[in-house]
């Protein structure tokens, strides 16, 4: 089963919750001055982790989290390609039904904003089959 991984610095740990910031670029990670940068290609994301070992984690330290590949195919279906999906089908069929594109756009629009408020709602449904492990560095 293949994983993807990615290092991290634990920013807090609260209970079995670990708080780890990833830093999307390779070079930002070894940067002095990352806190304070504005740099396009060096982003910051913050994950939460739960172990039932998190009293090992301290503030600062190096750790390495992890997640099925699996999962990652299905983060991209969810954000990406059943919005784009919906989108693509509420177009079409307001244009073969009204004509009107302006009106088919509004309605494509609509439809996406019900999705993604849809998807807000079953957060928490979701968010249990996107299991993040962590391991120091």
């Amino acid at each position: 089963m293949e994983t993807i991984s990615h290092e991290g610095i634990v920013k807090a740990v609260n209970g079995n919750e670990i708080m780890v910031s990833l830093y999307k670029a390779s070079s930002c990670g070894q940067c002095q001055i990352k806190d304070s940068c504005s740099g396009s290609e060096c982003r910051v994301t913050t994950i939460s982790v739960f172990s039932t070992q998190a009293a090992q984690y301290h503030i600062g330290q190096k750790v390495r989290v992890s997640i099925n590949e699996k999962a990652g195919w299905v983060a991209l279906g969810i954000g990406y390609i059943l919005p784009l999906s919906v989108l693509m089908a509420v177009l079409l069929c307001c244009m073969a039904v009204s004509g009107d594109e302006t009106l088919s756009a509004l309605f494509g629009l609509g439809c996406l904003a019900l999705y993604y408020i849809g998807l807000a709602f079953c957060k928490t449904h979701i968010s249990k089959y996107f299991k993040f492990t962590i391991s120091p560095e």
